[in-house]
């Protein structure tokens, strides 16, 4: 009985850290990466704005920024971790940027190779919305793994006080039939 008792608790221990996995997984690398989804979106809008406006000033200033931004969010993007699926998502994104900067680096070309500017913006939001599904439905799978974990927990904790009361009650029957034995004795 004690060794199913400890058995219990080792299950428990694995749940738990299970949950505590799952917990820490949705956080790193679903909230954190969405996030990051968001920032990178936010910069491809601005990118956007600027060449509707056809703004070409924007490319000798503030798309030097954003480039560096967008660099330092897809290296922070690489670090979380990513599915099999995510990662050829990531990889096509970190492509489509990479021609993008290219193009933009040559002012001249920016301004003449608009219509491919405007295309592979609408790629990288694309690959972005990809990503942020994906974010989705991976947090969801962790949620799921929680929440399997924290039922697992429940039902081994409440094994835990019926093994529990069970021992108490054989406890008290041997302790009061031992007593009754020992008057039956004595008398």
């Amino acid at each position: 009985m004690i060794g199913l008792i400890i058995a219990t608790n080792l299950i428990d221990k694995r749940n738990y850290d299970q949950l505590s996995g799952a917990l820490e997984t949705i956080y790193s690398d679903r909230l954190i990466a969405k996030n990051l989804i968001f920032d990178m979106s936010n910069l491809v809008h601005e990118k956007s704005i600027a060449i509707a406006l056809n703004d070409s000033t924007f490319y000798l200033k503030r798309n030097i920024e954003i480039n560096d931004r967008m660099n330092n969010l897809l290296d922070d993007y690489a670090h979380t971790s990513l599915t099999t699926n995510e990662s050829a998502e990531f990889e096509t994104l970190k492509r489509d940027i990479s021609k993008l900067i290219q193009i933009e680096n040559k002012v001249n070309e920016a301004t003449t190779n608009r219509e491919s500017i405007v295309v592979l913006h609408a790629k990288i939001r694309a690959g972005l919305e990809k990503l942020s599904t994906i974010q989705i439905e991976e947090g969801k799978k962790q949620v799921l793994v929680g929440r399997t974990a924290t039922r697992s927990i429940n039902l081994f904790t409440q094994i835990e006080i019926y093994m529990l009361i069970f021992l108490a009650v054989i406890f008290q029957i041997l302790l009061l039939s031992g007593l009754k034995w020992k008057k039956s004795k004595n008398a």
